[in-house]
């Protein structure tokens, strides 16, 4: 369950933990003071963490084009059906069957540009501020004292960072500010 503190706000994961009739101690403070897992923390202010937290996510992260195209080159095998004896003829190119839809293609995945959409996500989350762990680890690791449009990174960053940084002109290109009800505007 300690996963769910990834993705969910940490009091909405408690308050139905608690429903549900699962003990206080059994949560990851507790598991934090415990000897037998590696908890670290990654700065003064960010939350204790382990790697056994992300052990399952599917991000790719940003990988280098050459694994995109592997994957997307086994992607094609599959949908071809040709294996090593078998060779079978495909009507239409790759790039068409990626296209969207509604543009005559297919609809089928490019993953690079869907990894970018995952990175964008991440980002967007960041950006609009909740409290789950991800964003609590990297305001204090990287952007503790500023906005998260303005952080720069003193010292080598991880690769998961800069791989979210790297969506940034996604999410920026898709965004527009809105003003709603008028609080976070100051006119004067």
């Amino acid at each position: 369950m300690s996963k769910a503190y990834y993705i969910i706000k940490g009091s909405f994961v408690e308050g139905t933990l608690e429903a549900m009739g699962f003990l206080k101690t059994m949560n990851i403070e507790e598991g934090s003071r415990s000897k037998e897992n590696p908890w670290h923390q990654v700065a003064r202010e960010a939350p204790v963490i382990t790697h056994v937290l992300f052990v399952d996510d599917s991000l790719l992260f940003a990988w280098a084009s050459r694994c995109y195209n592997e994957i997307e080159s086994l992607l094609a095998k599959f949908w071809r059906g040709s294996s090593k004896d078998d060779k079978k003829i495909l009507m239409m190119s790759w790039t068409k069957l990626a296209k969207e839809k509604g543009t005559g293609g297919m609809g089928f995945m490019v993953i690079g540009d869907f990894n970018l959409s995952l990175l964008g996500k991440h980002f967007w989350r960041l950006l609009t501020g909740g409290s789950c762990l991800l964003e609590r680890v990297f305001k204090s690791r990287y952007y503790l004292r500023t906005a998260l449009k303005e952080a720069k990174s003193r010292f080598t960053p991880s690769y998961v960072w800069r791989s979210i940084l790297g969506s940034e002109e996604l999410v920026e290109e898709d965004t527009r500010w809105m003003i709603g009800n008028g609080l976070k505007v100051e006119v004067w």
